[in-house]
């Protein structure tokens, strides 16, 4: 860690960029729309998602999942995507034999030192989104690191080893120069550990892409043009960590309602709630360039996962996709969303006051709170969110 870091100007400094996600293969998050963001300043090396760690079972069923899954990222290698943004998909030893974990971290090092002395990128900012990123950053030259925590890491359901990723964790977090927190709840938690050198600094949106602002011309996709309003929607991810048995009830309940479930379904019991209500729509995963379309015609919007430790650090990427299309929300009691939206989000803890939260924002939503939402995200922009980073780089408060 450099604790007296130089002042930098974001344009005169490249930028390696660990990404959470795989620019190929996964739906655009806020990592794949800060990179480009990042590109409109300063060139851009954009590392795929890295594993330095060695599967337990070589040839297993989960494994060649995972192989042929990366497959079309790995076919692209190198490659330049717009004009200063460049996208490396590192590769990796798959090999089950003891003591191979140093060769292929001490490989993955060898790739990406090799291609920035190709790019010619002298002194780069190194922005990591994956603390798997750790241990091939780990003296790797740098102006300035910056660590992005989107997540209680230690806490999510995508990793099974969290003893590894707490570790990977403590390392950035010490390595680090500024480690950005999406939430107050986490910078509170990193501000014990590193104390100033955490900072906040939310999601930002991609305003133009979801405001409903001159897109009453768009049409109405096939999927839902013959669903029947009131329609309460979602899109991500459909897991166990859902709370299922809330949509069930309120199904019942109200049979006149529709719940449309945008997003891969990853568990039977998510096929079951389908199977079992008829007003139950799962119309599978969604491109996120035509995500607008679908969420435009929703009447109230949800975010209803179990309260976990994970869920109860996190600021939900969606949220502010669903205010700059001006729809009420209803959500689960997470503490960001309550702290920062405390009379404009409508939280729930029970299926019974989840139900009631639903029924009162279908009665109540008027034209005048719709403006209000999307008021409140309006400014909440990419191009803003860099100029933040900015000041947060050149010693300067934030906006």
């Amino acid at each position: 860690m450099n604790s007296n870091f130089p002042r930098i100007d974001l344009s005169t400094q490249p930028i390696i960029y660990f990404g959470a996600g795989d620019w190929w293969t996964s739906n655009p998050a806020d990592w794949k729309q800060l990179a480009i963001e990042f590109s409109l300043h300063t060139p851009v090396l954009f590392i795929n998602t890295v594993s330095p760690s060695i599967p337990k079972k070589f040839l297993s069923r989960n494994f060649m999942r995972r192989v042929f899954r990366k497959l079309p990222s790995y076919l692209k290698l190198f490659r330049k995507v717009k004009t200063n943004l460049y996208v490396f998909t590192p590769i990796t030893i798959f090999t089950s034999k003891p003591g191979f974990t140093l060769l292929n971290r001490l490989f993955l090092k060898f790739q990406i030192y090799t291609l920035k002395r190709i790019q010619q990128f002298k002194k780069p900012i190194i922005w990591i989104s994956n603390p798997t990123a750790a241990p091939i950053v780990e003296h790797m030259d740098n102006r300035v690191m910056v660590y992005g925590v989107t997540d209680k890491f230690d806490e999510t359901r995508y990793i099974q080893s969290h003893k590894t990723l707490n570790y990977f964790d403590k390392m950035l977090t010490k390595q680090a120069d500024i480690v950005l927190c999406v939430s107050h709840k986490l910078e509170r938690l990193y501000r014990k550990r590193v104390w100033k050198r955490a900072r906040y600094l939310p999601h930002a949106v991609d305003y133009k892409h979801f405001s409903q602002e001159h897109k009453d011309y768009l049409p109405i996709p096939k999927k839902i043009s013959h669903i029947p309003h009131p329609i309460i929607g979602y899109h991500g991810s459909l897991t166990d960590s859902n709370h299922l048995e809330w949509i069930a009830y309120c199904a019942e309940k109200h049979p006149e309602w529709s719940f449309f479930l945008i997003g891969k379904v990853m568990h039977d019991d998510v096929h079951k709630l389908g199977k079992k209500y008829r007003n139950v729509y799962l119309p599978g995963f969604v491109d996120y360039n035509h995500l607008p379309l679908y969420v435009r015609h929703f009447d109230v919007c949800l975010l209803f996962w179990k309260m976990t430790e994970w869920i109860e650090y996190c600021n939900p990427y969606k949220t502010k996709e669903y205010l700059a299309m001006g729809k009420p929300v209803v959500s689960v009691p997470i503490p960001e969303i309550v702290e920062e939206y405390p009379k404009m989000i409508a939280t729930a803890d029970t299926e019974e006051k989840f139900c009631y939260a639903i029924e009162k924002e279908l009665a109540s939503d008027s034209r005048e709170k719709a403006e209000a939402r999307m008021a409140r995200v309006r400014k909440d922009t990419w191009a803003n969110y860099i100029k933040n980073v900015q000041k947060i780089l050149a010693g300067l408060p934030e906006e």
